[in-house]
């Protein structure tokens, strides 16, 4: 899961899917700054299907098909509804030169949207697949902090040391179990997961 980054598509270690918390920012900063009014329709038609999905998963069960592509057409008529507002327009000048076309962000956005379209709505019909990848990140967060703040490791072996408590903490954290009390426990090496 990523956002989009054109440099990510060729990695073929799987198959992908697009964060929404980044289109979900994209689509407030269109409506809030551009006046775009499908912009947030579309937004609250994503939190609804995130919402959908929670719910189900709370219940044990998945999205219907007919429930998944009634909300699919809505994101496509919204997705069509914004191409019509925001056509691609380029000047004569602007076509003779070579080289990508600069667009407004409505319309990079709208082409994002379409042209991977089975990878914005992945999550609402496989279970695995996860709404956005805020948790990865934050995950991520900590050595990026690092990193900052302290400049790089003094050694390869300092570096791992870090990842390994990092990853620790984490998954304590994530399992609701207390992160000192863990951490002793592993120390005294009594600490087993359940």
């Amino acid at each position: 899961m990523h956002d989009a980054w054109q440099a990510y598509f060729p990695c073929t270690n799987g198959s992908h899917a697009l964060c929404n918390a980044h289109i979900l920012r994209e689509l407030t900063f269109l409506h809030e700054h551009e006046q775009q009014d499908w912009a947030k329709s579309l937004h609250d038609l994503l939190i609804e299907m995130k919402r959908t999905k929670e719910e189900n998963e709370s219940l044990g069960i998945s999205p219907s098909n007919q429930e998944i592509t009634t909300l699919e057409a809505r994101f496509d008529n919204l997705s069509a509804e914004g191409c019509e507002k925001n056509p691609v327009q380029f000047s004569p000048e602007t076509l003779k030169k070579k080289g990508s076309k600069k667009q407004s962000p409505s319309r990079n956005l709208l082409d994002r949207l379409q042209l991977h379209r089975d990878k914005v709505l992945r999550f609402l019909r496989e279970t695995a697949i996860s709404f956005d990848n805020n948790q990865a990140e934050r995950d991520l967060r900590m050595m990026r902090v690092k990193e900052k703040i302290s400049g790089l490791f003094c050694s390869e072996e300092g570096a791992r040391a870090f990842c390994r408590t990092q990853t620790f903490v984490s998954t304590v954290w994530k399992q609701a179990f207390g992160i000192l009390a863990s951490l002793r426990k592993m120390l005294e090496g009594t600490f087993v997961f359940s």
